[in-house]
């Protein structure tokens, strides 16, 4: 029933019949073509950078890496770009809106994704003023990324800290890529309109030119959170009978009714880059912004975005020997305020705009980043070295983090810089078939001890069969939200420099020390393998061990426990949300990909994931959290090409997560088994090059949340068309 609940709307009716239009033509002209003999099998090598910080090929990586193509963004049927990473190996992934989505790798996932490095061309896509991942906020449009390069596991040795998941590097195109302009516009359901373009231009003399620019809106799926006057969300209420009589008290309030005007979403990103060639020689100019309505999802609850605006210049300069760049990032968060904090406005007699209003929250916040990277190469050795230093220039006024003006007049500085040097020698032996692979980073912070971060890889090569182990340590800096924290008048704070909890008599139960980085040391063994042309194999075994585990926001002392806390300078908290370091952690699993290639026409990748967390060593008095993980996950993807006729191309794409614990900060419960699958048809019109595209993700309209805090994503159709000038 589900299943032909999908033809109901008469969006889709009139998005199906596009698609019969668009075919039926096609299945007549197919009919009339001549039998050939199938196509011989060729199976491309894709080259990749951010393993190595050198191109190589992706079988030869010594890491564990996946990418997405630009092709592979265009034959998706997610929303965003970043959804075409749900069918990557070893990913998890969660949906959790039109502009909203999770990604994390080998456990412990949380509201935030903050073990994973988000990079673009090499430089941070940060937050300033929390250290996340800026996601779906990032000046980046899909029409402009060449590929996305995802490392898998610990990547410290060369990126620096919170990499102990990997790194997310989105690659765009050059106007020596693709030159001239290129739009798309895409229309769906709820009442979506995506609009896209990208001009890149070569001049004579090395000069280039690229322009980008997206324009987004839809109406959001309607979230069923229910939030009380205390913040806290319906995960804490015993039953639904209880949770609804506290609506019915009026003590609790619908998160839609918690919203000021539209359950909108609405992104405007434009970026503009100027190049200069000579020779091998390149120098770029980047500058780029975008404007943001959405939801978020946080620790504590959710946030309504609105206005929310990023900003970014950067200097960039390349050549075959060395690399230079420099970048500045700014954020303005607009009238974002936080949904949870709405009810306890509205309790206090305020209207709902007022309430809005005084939930809002400020971020005004910078980050500066540069780097120099150098190589040098001795025969068979390749060394390369660099420099980093990242600033986090945080300012919430007060708002969200602890940096208001104290007793004195003064403001509490939360700025906070890293420093860091690298090295990486790449020794190549036996006419190229053993490589081995060593690095090191050193890294120096403001508030925290210095970390190192080793890394020692070997690969064994013959002919299309690649081995490689590695053994690698990375490690995770607090965030400046889990340092600075300070929320709720007080009550969910960061942890820079520890907590005292006592027992209603005053005795000291235990001692909550400040936050240090969490590190993870990594071995894993993987093979590679590509037999007659057409079967590909890529597994990967790892076991990761944490220590100091850094967890998420945890309730360390409560009123129900008979417990306070007491922080640095002496003040008593009755209640404490708060980030510690655990202790120790085993986590291990695997990864397996079979792909196949029936001919240049149609393939058939598959994956399996398993990953499980092993063993849990507790030093606090706080109960274990969950792993956040599918202990199984299971994905497939069907890619067909001309089936109609040439230039068309139908994939099928569908994924099973099996249900877990989940417990980040204040959502507590369980994410039920749930399974996925996505259609994407396309045909390109011959002789003007206008691509038309079908996609239909969630077919079955299967009624599952994948991230507590966010709803669940029905059956959704989008049509779009493609044109390159």
């Amino acid at each position: 029933m589900k299943v032909l609940s999908a033809y109901r709307s008469p969006q889709r009716l009139l998005m199906l019949a596009a698609l019969l239009v668009m075919t039926c033509p096609l299945w007549a002209q197919s009919e009339t073509q001549e039998q050939t003999e199938p196509d011989a099998v060729t199976v491309e090598e894709s080259l990749v950078i951010t393993a190595s910080k050198r191109p190589e090929k992706r079988m030869e990586a010594p890491s564990t890496i996946e990418t997405v193509t630009s092709q592979g963004l265009l034959e998706s049927a997610a929303t965003t770009f970043s959804g075409a990473l749900a069918q990557v190996k070893g990913v998890d992934f969660a949906n959790g809106g039109i502009n909203l989505q999770k990604v994390s790798t080998r456990g412990f996932s949380s509201s935030f994704n903050s073990r994973m490095l988000s990079l673009v061309d090499g430089r941070l896509s940060t937050l300033p003023g929390a250290g996340l991942p800026q996601g779906g906020l990032a000046p980046v449009s899909s029409l402009d990324i060449r590929s996305m390069e995802l490392i898998l596991g610990p990547a410290g040795a060369l990126y620096g800290s919170n990499t102990t998941a990997g790194v997310l590097n989105i690659i765009t195109k050059t106007p020596w890529d693709e030159e001239g302009l290129s739009v798309a516009f895409k229309g769906g359901e709820q009442n979506l309109v995506d609009a896209k373009f990208r001009y890149a231009q070569v001049f004579e003399g090395g000069w280039g030119f690229k322009l980008t620019g997206q324009y987004l809106s839809a109406d959001e799926f309607v979230s069923d959170n229910v939030f009380d006057v205390s913040g806290a969300n319906q995960t804490g209420y015993a039953s639904q009978a209880e949770l609804q009589a506290a609506l019915d008290a009026g003590t609790a309030y619908r998160e839609e009714d918690l919203v000021v005007g539209d359950y909108d979403v609405l992104s405007t990103k434009a970026e503009m880059t100027a190049y200069y060639r000579r020779g091998e020689t390149m120098f770029t100019a980047l500058v780029g912004w975008s404007e943001n309505d959405s939801f978020g999802v946080t620790n504590v609850g959710r946030n309504r975005i609105d206005g929310w605006e990023i900003g970014h210049v950067q200097f960039k300069a390349s050549a075959p020997r060395w690399f230079f760049q420099v970048t500045r990032t700014g954020e303005d968060a607009g009238n974002t305020y936080s949904i949870q904090n709405v009810p306890a406005q509205l309790a206090a007699g305020l209207s709902l705009e007022q309430a809005a209003d005084a939930a809002k929250f400020i971020n005004d916040s910078y980050l500066n980043d540069v780097e120099f990277q150098t190589n040098y190469e001795v025969g068979n050795l390749f060394l390369v070295a660099g420099l980093s230093y990242r600033e986090y220039q945080p300012n919430s006024e007060g708002s969200y983090l602890d940096d208001f003006i104290l007793p004195d007049g003064t403001k509490n500085d939360i700025s906070r810089d890293e420093k860091g040097v690298y090295l990486q020698a790449d020794w190549r032996l036996m006419e190229d078939r053993l490589r081995v692979v060593a690095a090191g980073r050193y890294d120096d912070f403001s508030e925290f001890d210095s970390q190192f971060s080793p890394k020692l890889g070997v690969t064994y090569n013959v002919h299309n069969h690649h081995l490689r182990a590695n053994f690698m340590s990375s490690y995770r800096a607090p965030e400046i939200i889990e340092t600075h924290l300070y929320f709720f008048n007080g009550l969910a704070r960061g942890n820079l420099n520890g907590f005292t909890i006592q027992d209603a008599a005053g005795n000291t139960i235990s001692e909550i020390a400040g936050l240090a980085p969490e590190e993870v040391t990594t071995f894993e063994v993987g093979y590679r393998g590509l037999f007659n042309n057409a079967l590909m194999i890529d597994a990967v075994a790892y076991r990761s061990d944490y220590e100091d585990f850094i967890s998420p926001l945890q309730v360390v002392a409560h009123p129900a426990f008979g417990t306070t806390a007491v922080d640095s300078q002496g003040a008593v908290l009755p209640l404490l949300f708060t980030y510690l370091n655990y202790g120790k952690a085993q986590i291990e699993g695997f990864d397996l990909g079979v792909d196949y290639f029936f001919n240049d026409k149609i393939s058939l990748k598959s994956s399996i994931g398993y990953a499980k967390l092993d063993s849990f060593e507790n030093t606090t008095t706080i109960p274990d959290i969950p792993f956040n993980t599918p202990e199984w996950k299971y994905k497939a993807s069907l890619n067909i090409k001309d089936l109609f006729a040439p230039n068309s191309f139908l994939t099928l794409t569908g994924r099973r997560v099996n249900a877990y614990d989940y417990l980040s900060g204040n959502w507590s419960g369980r994410i039920d088994t749930f399974s996925e699958f996505n259609l994407a048809a396309g045909y390109t019109v011959p002789k003007v090059d206008t691509l038309l595209k079908l996609s239909w993700s969630n077919v079955t309209d299967e009624d599952k949340t994948q991230l507590l805090g966010t709803p669940a994503q029905p059956s959704f159709l989008t049509f779009e068309i493609y044109q390159k000038f």
